[in-house]
């Protein structure tokens, strides 16, 4: 099968490059080849950078637009997030005193107990090993 293909192949007839294209392309490949580098030079930071995007390059520049839309809104909403804590009424009396109520109960549902009478301790015993027999002097 593959010597067909191989035959087919060799049965083919390549066309030439127009000379006006060959002598764009050689000028072009001349002035690559005069310059110290085979490539242009570039920050090493911005070939770092487009080292690591390259993979997936939509991607990115996606990602970096849902960013600045979603900064852009942020900004625009700050000022009416600071006009909306200004606005709160002062609280009410009735609500002054329901929380002074509050605070009362809770108080006394979590005040330390009284402290209960102890009875005084009792004299404790010596230990065995602090009783030493009477020794009888003869």
């Amino acid at each position: 099968m593959n010597s067909e293909f191989e035959k087919r192949m060799q049965s083919q007839s390549f066309r030439e490059i127009p000379g006006q294209w060959r002598g764009e392309i050689m000028a072009e490949a001349a002035k690559w080849q005069s310059r110290p580098g085979s490539a242009p030079a570039r920050h090493p930071t911005l070939r770092l950078l487009s080292d690591w995007l390259w993979p997936y390059p939509k991607a990115w520049a996606g990602l970096a637009a849902i960013w600045i839309v979603i900064l852009a809104m942020n900004l625009a909403d700050s000022d009416g997030r600071r006009q909306m804590a200004n606005v709160n009424p002062p609280p009410s009396r009735a609500m002054l005193e329901a929380l002074k109520e509050q605070q009362q109960m809770l108080a006394r549902i979590f005040a330390p107990p009284a402290p209960i009478a102890a009875e005084p301790p009792k004299p404790s015993r010596p230990s065995r090993s602090e009783i030493r027999p009477l020794r009888r002097y003869v």
